[in-house]
């Protein structure tokens, strides 16, 4: 019994190890951490995915895939929003992803502890990314980064089960990372593409490239077709979306959107003439690029296409012509977030250990990856769109990349007769043992990191505050309200309590969104077509009384109701939510 155990025990230490230590670092984050969103962006996606508008299903959201966000849908609608399924699913797939990862890399290491220290590093540089700031830009990278190593992983696997493991479970993450965020694949795929190449090329020892292939070609079919399946149902997307007018509209405005307030609106001084004949101000257009608008009549879609059409090719945000040299320099900065740089500190570690053990015939992939994470991150300094998410979607596919590498460019330190040593053999031996203790040290300061993270004092973002602005709205249910963007940036880290439980449905009934990308959602604008008034602000200047939640006094908001409807509308302060003021529109009577 006990031998029959421990021979149990030996064939599946590999899983068992890679689950424990995925455990080890989950209870750590969830225990003495306290998930936060990252952006606004994953409150935003919950409250339509949960419908908390009661009017249009919130399955329209431009970054997401519409079919996924069907499904999330239905769970909320079948389960009344009993708890927030796209945070519990999301946080689940991620644990998969990571204990997946961990498990090729344990089967793939030459030598069982090498294996579990490069797992340590993996989950630990990982794991807060996942379970204590919660993005789903981060989680769309993650998904799509693993799936590829899977499929990378079958030009490595002998068994007929195992490829058929790591096909399944590749083209399965693939599509939920690319279902979530269909740019994920931009990050992923040109390291997933050297592998195969770099395999076809020189991994074929003594066998002819035709018997290689001959053998290998269900492989890379394989490969192919998960790739084709990703673009094919963000295909299928499109095609939903343009057999909806409506919808189309939506999505063509939020990309215009993305341009003008992700890379900024066109100069007003250059463009004076053109937007004063656009009935355009320069507060008018403050106002926009300050992402507080509601207003589909003076920010029409003729307008806004015009504005866009202003920005010259040297601004537009794909252009080639982004890149800059002095963008270089910004790249090899030090990073001011603590993350980024215990991050980079935990990479260069396990490229140095690379450098030192690893089988030289696999130096070209090394370099490849390197030179692909930099010219990403080159690209995107450029461009001006380098925030966290962005900058851990690039590195963190790299360095699960270098990982993988480094399970299979483990090289054994060589042992020679005292007749032959050389110079060469030495420094070779010195060299190995230098890396070894690098790697123990970098495993090392991945747990200290860690446990010092999750024992920090987390909670002084953390408030209700999102909550009581929703209970205080309910509690006056005849009265309409307007939640201002820059009061939902800096609520970024609130939603209900917390991140696992969700609004009701109908709880924002007589709230919309003012301004950012869910404010042109057809669940937000939904609410002001029940309530009668689809411009809200034209609305106001008619004489209907609305009430505003912000953080400072709306002073912008007036002032373009007073130009471009109605001179003699007011406000003035009637109430505060914790922090937060109320004021109310309405037409001043003498």
């Amino acid at each position: 019994m006990t031998k029959t155990f421990a021979s149990w025990l030996k064939k599946h230490r590999e899983i068992l190890c890679a689950l424990g230590i995925n455990l080890l670092f989950l209870l750590i984050c969830l225990c003495f951490s306290h998930m936060q969103f990252g952006t606004n962006d994953d409150r935003d996606i919950s409250n339509l995915l949960a419908n908390v508008y009661g009017g249009e299903d919130g399955h329209y959201i431009a970054f997401v895939n519409v079919f996924l966000c069907k499904a999330l849908a239905a769970l909320y609608k079948a389960t009344d929003n009993a708890t927030n399924w796209y945070v519990i699913i999301s946080v689940g797939i991620s644990f998969i992803s990571l204990t997946t990862a961990s498990y090729i890399l344990m089967h793939r290491a030459k030598r069982f502890p090498a294996g579990a220290a490069l797992t340590i590093i993996f989950v630990g540089a990982l794991c807060e990314s996942h379970y204590i700031v919660f993005q789903f830009t981060q989680n769309a990278a993650l998904y799509v980064a693993v799936g590829a190593v899977l499929l990378a992983d079958m030009l490595q696997e002998t068994s007929r089960k195992g490829k058929l493991f790591r096909g399944i479970g590749g083209c399965v993450l693939m599509l939920m990372g690319s279902m979530l965020r269909y740019q994920s694949l931009y990050f992923t795929l040109p390291y997933l593409a050297m592998f195969a190449g770099y395999e076809v090329l020189f991994a074929h020892k003594d066998m002819p490239l035709l018997s290689w292939l001959k053998k290998n070609w269900k492989t890379l079919a394989v490969m192919c077709v998960s790739v084709l399946v990703a673009v094919g149902v963000r295909t299928a997307n499109m095609a939903y979306y343009r057999s909806n007018p409506a919808a189309l509209d939506y999505y063509e405005e939020n990309a215009m959107r993305a341009e003008l307030l992700d890379y900024g609106v066109p100069d007003y001084d250059e463009n004076a003439e053109a937007l004063m004949a656009l009935g355009i101000s320069r507060e008018d257009l403050d106002m926009f690029a300050n992402q507080s608008y509601l207003d589909k009549e003076v920010f029409n879609r003729d307008v806004v296409e015009a504005l866009v059409g202003m920005k010259s090719e040297q601004s537009a945000s794909y252009s080639a012509v982004n890149l800059k040299t002095e963008a270089i320099a910004a790249v090899f900065q030090v990073p001011d977030d603590v993350r980024q740089r215990q991050f980079w500190l935990l990479f260069f570690g396990i490229v140095l250990f690379l450098l030192l053990c690893m089988d030289w015939k696999r130096f070209l992939l090394l370099l490849g990856t390197l030179v692909v994470a930099f010219a990403m991150m080159w690209y995107f300094v450029s461009v001006g769109r380098m925030p966290y998410r962005v900058w851990y979607s690039i590195t963190a596919p790299a360095l699960l990349f270098c990982i993988y590498l480094g399970t299979l460019s483990w090289r054994k330190r060589s042992v020679v007769d005292q007749a032959d040593k050389n110079i060469w053999t030495t420094l070779g031996g010195v060299g190995h043992d230098m890396g070894c203790t690098l790697l123990i040290l970098t495993c090392a300061a991945v747990c200290v990191l860690t446990i010092c993270h999750a024992a920090e004092d987390d909670t002084a973002e953390i408030t209700d505050t999102y909550q009581k602005v929703i209970e205080y709205a309910e509690s006056y249910p005849d009265d309409f309200f307007l939640l201002d963007r820059p009061t939902i940036s800096r609520l970024t880290y609130t939603s209900t309590a917390t991140p696992f439980t969700c609004f009701s449905r109908t709880s924002h009934q007589n709230v919309c969104i003012q301004g950012g990308w869910v404010c042109w959602t057809p669940a937000n604008l939904s609410v002001l077509e029940r309530w009668g008034m689809p411009n809200v602000y034209q609305a106001i200047g008619e004489g209907t009384v609305v009430y505003m939640i912000c953080t400072v006094p709306p002073e912008r908001e007036l002032a373009f109701i007073q130009c471009h409807y109605n001179p003699n509308v007011t406000m003035a302060w009637v109430d505060s939510v914790n922090d937060l003021m109320v004021y109310g529109f309405y037409i001043a009577t003498e």
